[in-house]
């Protein structure tokens, strides 16, 4: 899934770490980083660190669960109170 103009980071990736399943993000080589996986938490406050004060113009994530997946589209659509 690929998301576009991200400016809330913080709320971003709050978000991001409330995903049951193993979120990765794309690079553009195609490379999976892992971001919530047991194992790598600290890839996403890296990430997160990385982009806390900067918007994200396009960032590419796979979801191992599809209702993270329905969660990130959800925050995207400013829908409050995502579950």
């Amino acid at each position: 899934m690929k998301l576009y103009h991200i400016a809330d980071t913080k709320s971003f990736f709050n978000t991001l770490s409330k995903c049951d399943g193993a979120v990765s993000v794309i690079t553009e080589s195609g490379r999976e980083i892992s971001l919530t996986a047991k194992g790598h938490e600290e890839n996403l406050k890296l990430v997160a660190d990385t982009f806390k004060d900067a918007v994200i113009r396009e960032i590419e994530l796979s979801f191992s669960e599809p209702r993270d997946a329905a969660r990130i589209l959800t925050y995207c659509a400013g829908i409050k109170n995502v579950a």
